[in-house]
């Protein structure tokens, strides 16, 4: 969960998120798109120990 109105992205900014089995991937893109973010968003599937 990621409460993107309390999180203040600089320009030059980025949030990497991870999805350990990628079943909420979908709506979590879409919810950054909508959020006009999903540029800023480096969206990974896996194990985040092991892909961060």
């Amino acid at each position: 969960y990621l409460d993107v109105d309390l999180l203040p992205i600089e320009e030059e900014g980025e949030i990497i998120c991870t999805d350990f089995s990628g079943d909420y991937s979908q709506k979590a893109k879409t919810n950054f798109k909508e959020a006009k973010i999903k540029s800023k968003i480096d969206f990974r599937i896996g194990d985040a120990l092991k892909i961060l």
